[in-house]
């Protein structure tokens, strides 16, 4: 991320639950500034600390919406999810006054659809992307993360196989034997690219692969065996 980005960067997150509250801290960490906003003072007093701005309200009035300067942000995440009635009064009227990029939670499809007809541009599954990331994990024993970057290919931070220990990546031939293609590695969680064919595994480095989900799968199946 730029300096600029970090500097310019300003996302709403409101409905401060677990999800909600966490998505804000995090965005704090990357250098972003945080409108937190909910209606319970408790939850407000807790993120104050974590964010640039925490207000306790309710976010389908507008007039208070727009008095703590919701026009000066680039994105708003909608992140209420006891009620999807309010989840989406609240995004209608994001929606409506225009601001650049609305996020919105939902629990199911036809949620999601509403959402989508409404004009929100992201739909954030959080239950369903819980579940299925650690579905991955249990599935692929030895996955230390994993992140899908297609509907076909993922990324996985994997502990080297110890039969590939001491031998380069070109004596492996990984991408023939396994289907998937080492990125780099870590070291004491400082990432490295890959420098070349004759880079050697160490067994102290996790490895960081990609591969096609089918690949992947056949590759951990054998590893559980």
């Amino acid at each position: 991320m730029s300096v600029k980005s970090r500097i310019q960067q300003k996302i709403a997150v409101i409905g401060l639950g677990t999800f909600g509250s966490s998505l804000a801290k995090e965005l704090t960490k990357a250098g972003i500034q945080v409108l937190a906003i909910d209606t319970n003072i408790e939850t407000i007093d807790e993120i104050s600390e974590f964010v640039d701005h925490a207000v306790c309200m309710d976010a389908k009035d507008r007039a208070a919406l727009e008095q703590n300067g919701i026009y000066r942000v680039d994105a708003a995440a909608v992140c209420i999810g006891e009620s999807f009635q309010e989840c989406a009064m609240v995004t209608l009227g994001l929606l409506e006054m225009k601001i650049p990029r609305v996020l919105a939670r939902a629990h199911g499809d036809s949620e999601a659809i509403i959402l989508k007809r409404m004009g929100v541009q992201d739909v954030l599954f959080v239950e369903q992307e819980m579940g299925k990331h650690w579905a991955t994990l249990l599935a692929r024993p030895g996955v230390i993360e994993d992140f899908e970057v297609a509907k076909n290919y993922s990324i996985v931070r994997i502990a080297p196989d110890s039969k590939w220990v001491g031998k380069s990546l070109s004596d492996l031939k990984l991408p023939l034997s396994y289907g998937f293609t080492v990125l780099g590695c870590y070291a004491e969680d400082r990432f490295e690219l890959v420098r070349g064919a004759d880079q050697m595994i160490s067994p102290e480095k996790e490895l960081l692969i990609i591969g096609h989900h089918q690949d992947l799968d056949r590759y951990f199946a054998q590893k559980a065996q």
